[in-house]
């Protein structure tokens, strides 16, 4: 379940690596980056002990197996659209990522805005680094979507803040895919 200890090693995990990833992919030379990234993929690491993963985890996993997407790229792929998907169910929790990763959020903003925000906070940085989506791996969006009753099948989807159905999964694939 999530805990104090998981948002606290998480908070500054994203922190660093919405500050460092840019500077590590620009120069990877840059010893102060790939240090504050080793930092931060220990504390990241640390921060799901507790809370366990996400949906994009639980996604990823298939993906990777299915299309041979390298775990981390299958994780990114789909995390914009997890956030929005959660953000009106834990919207606090989403303007904290959103604010780690630099985001000025209005004071009543909706849960619906702070998850747009969270969502784009993440694309720019996906983008910033060039990061591959799911088109680079899996050749059409139909071909994708074969995936969700594996997805739904073999994820464990029991903590998360808001339940998942497999038009959920669908439809956070459908917007990971066109992105």
């Amino acid at each position: 379940m999530p805990n104090r200890f998981g948002e606290t090693l998480g908070k500054e995990a994203v922190s660093l690596i919405s500050k460092y990833l840019p500077a590590a992919y620009k120069d990877g030379a840059d010893i102060e980056a790939r240090e504050g990234l080793l930092l931060a993929a220990s504390l990241a690491g640390m921060s799901i002990l507790g809370p366990f993963c996400h949906i994009p985890h639980d996604i990823g996993q298939p993906l990777g197996a299915i299309f041979h997407i390298p775990h981390g790229i299958a994780c990114a792929a789909t995390l914009a659209e997890a956030m929005t998907f959660v953000a009106p169910s834990v919207p606090d929790k989403v303007r904290l990522v959103a604010e780690c990763m630099g985001a000025k959020i209005p004071a009543g903003a909706s849960p619906g805005e702070i998850g747009d925000i969270a969502c784009h906070c993440i694309r720019r940085l996906a983008n910033e680094v060039h990061l591959p989506g799911l088109k680079a791996f899996v050749e059409t969006k139909e071909e994708l979507l074969t995936v969700v009753p594996d997805i739904c099948k073999a994820s464990f989807f029991a903590f998360l803040p808001r339940s998942v159905t497999s038009e959920d999964i669908r439809e956070i694939l459908n917007r990971a895919y066109d992105a």
